[in-house]
């Protein structure tokens, strides 16, 4: 095998249920009664049901308080845990927030986390919202994850599993609560093509409808808007490089509540380059508003094969805000490595890639950080030349065959 280098330009069983009232649907609110455990007796935590066979109470061996709960099994077929159960009345449509603290001795086996079943007010499911612990041995430790529903809610079961594992659990603070309405994540690029430019994306944690603006001081130099979780911002500014601010204002759609959100950039003066190259992988999906991980590196792909092998790479164009990119062509040489080897131009092939537009994503472990339904690479397209709107990213997709016994 030889290297080349191508620079290219349950549901459980029957309980006896002490049902909570209806839960306050307020954000920032912990919908759990007794969460810590505090109120317990020896035999029992306050609020909460046993699972299977059961669990016990602990004090002074808490990671907050007094007190918390203790999961053990010598057998691995035995059901152990705690459960309460939380009411919506009227239901209630908005993402949940769980979280909570273990701690592990040995602990070993499929069902040690926190584990969620909902009921819908249609008389449908959903079953099994979960995050796992990790196995093991280790000190306390803290899980949080954030799951949507499709319909309103009318009850949640809220679990805590020590289920077919052996070993030793304690669990401690635990919570469920509407997800927040704030920024997940953001990235923020200023003057990628050498000039005054800032391109900026954001993830809010609920639908909204945004704002997302460039300050120069107090002043508004650019802003534009949208709808959904996505927040997208491309600007070449005619004014001079220096201390910017993206301001992103927000109204998420449940509740109506407002998000105001600023990040700090410093820009360089000029107008720059026209566009920025870069490459990535093969396995990597480039979205519309991908950005360079690292801006600045010339443009170099590598990939190993050997004879009457296929392996690809990608080439990644994105244009500068209002500067599009019109009838790009791509031109083609030999690719040679050490030792005088060749495989011909006529071996590579190249294509464009395509968009299509996703109206919902399915969980996949390996499915991006910013992943958000909308405009998703996709299909290959034939093309002999093709324009790459400002502010777009545009992967071309490269395909290498090596000739037999190369």
């Amino acid at each position: 095998m030889r290297t080349l280098i191508a620079a290219v330009f349950l549901t459980f069983s029957s309980l006896c249920l002490a049902v909570e009232p209806p839960a306050s649907a307020k954000r920032g609110v912990n919908l759990l009664r007794n969460p810590s455990f505090e109120e317990s007796s020896d035999a029992a935590a306050g609020r909460w049901n046993a699972v299977g066979k059961g669990y016990a109470t602990i004090r002074n061996a808490a990671r907050d308080g007094a007190a918390s709960v203790l999961c053990e099994a010598a057998a691995d077929n035995e059901s152990r845990g705690l459960m309460q159960e939380v009411t919506f009345a009227p239901p209630l449509k908005h993402p949940f927030k769980v979280s909570g603290w273990s701690r592990a001795e040995n602990a070993q086996g499929y069902d040690y986390c926190l584990y969620m079943d909902c009921w819908y007010a249609d008389g449908t499911n959903l079953w099994g919202q979960r995050r796992n612990f990790e196995p093991g041995t280790h000190d306390w430790q803290r899980i949080e994850y954030v799951f949507d529903v499709a319909k309103p809610v009318t009850k949640i079961q809220f679990f805590i599993l020590f289920r077919r594992c052996t070993g030793k659990a304690w669990f401690d603070n635990v919570s469920l609560s509407l997800a927040p309405f704030e920024v997940e994540r953001e990235k923020a690029t200023p003057s990628l093509y050498g000039g005054n430019s800032i391109d900026y994306t954001a993830r809010l944690s609920l639908p909204a409808k945004w704002t997302a603006s460039v300050l120069q001081g107090n002043r508004e130099v650019h802003s534009t808007t949208g709808e959904g979780r996505g927040v997208n911002l491309a600007w070449s500014g005619k004014d001079p490089g220096g201390a910017y601010t993206v301001r992103v204002v927000a109204k998420d759609d449940l509740f109506g509540e407002e998000l105001r959100h600023e990040k700090r950039l410093q820009t360089r003066s000029g107008t720059g380059r026209g566009y920025v190259a870069w490459t990535e992988s093969a396995m990597q999906r480039v979205l519309i508003n991908s950005m360079p991980a690292s801006p600045g590196t010339a443009p170099t792909a590598r990939i190993a094969l050997a004879g009457n092998e296929y392996e690809s790479f990608q080439v990644v164009l994105r244009a500068a805000p209002g500067r599009d990119l019109k009838g790009c062509k791509v031109e083609l040489s030999d690719l040679r490595a050490g030792a005088g080897h060749v495989i011909p131009k006529s071996n590579v092939a190249w294509h464009q890639v395509g968009f299509v537009d996703l109206k919902e994503l399915f969980k996949h472990p390996l499915m991006p950080d910013d992943a958000l339904p909308g405009w998703w690479p996709d299909p290959l397209l034939p093309v002999s030349q093709l324009d790459v709107p400002g502010g777009v990213s545009q992967s071309l997709w490269f395909t290498v065959h090596a000739p037999p016994k190369t």
